[in-house]
This record gives C-alpha cells, sequence and structure tokens, in this order.
C-alpha cells in the first residue's frame, strides 16, 4: 500500500485504483486500499465509485473519521456537480 501513497502523490490516480484492486482482491478489510481507491476515484471526477469506496470502508470502520470526512466532502461535491450539470443543460434546451 505504500506504492498507493507515493503514487497518490504523483498523481497517477489510475494507477492507484489498479493497486487498490489487487490489495482488496487479496485483502477485502483493508482500510487503507478502500481509503486510497476512494482518493483516487475522487481525483479523477468518479465521484459514484469514490462514495462507493468510502462507503465500503466506512461499512469496515464506522468510526474512521479521514473516512467520513472525505465521505462528506464527495457527496457534497457530487450534488454541486450534478446541481451545476442540470442548470448547464436546462439553460441549452430551455431555447
Amino acid at each position: 500500500m505504500n506504492v498507493a501513497v507515493w503514487k497518490y502523490k504523483m498523481k497517477e490516480y489510475e494507477t492507484i485504483i489498479d493497486i487498490t484492486n489487487q490489495v482488496i482482491d487479496y485483502k477485502p478489510e483493508c482500510i487503507k486500499a478502500w481509503y486510497f481507491r476512494g482518493k483516487g476515484f475522487f481525483e479523477m471526477q468518479e465521484y459514484d465509485q469514490a462514495i462507493e469506496a468510502f462507503e465500503k470502508l466506512l461499512k469496515i470502520d464506522p468510526k474512521n473519521k479521514a473516512a467520513k470526512t472525505e465521505y462528506e466532502k464527495v457527496k457534497k461535491i457530487r450534488a454541486d456537480f450534478i446541481q451545476k450539470e442540470h442548470n448547464k443543460y436546462k439553460t441549452i434546451f430551455a431555447s
């Protein structure tokens, strides 16, 4: 998992997803893998998948403060993104 941390710092988010997939296949309860999977998806603006990763992490460790914080952040940004897209298309099709 140290490689995932390093790849996150290098902003190699797709690689993080590949690494965390392998770790999760081997050890599905790995909190760090779920955390960096969520962070990687978030950085790639794959909000639904980021939310899913943080939800799975929180099922494993419901008291994880970092995961709770990231989960709430992603949910808010996703809602803002959806609203922004809705408003953009509303003006396009309103004409």
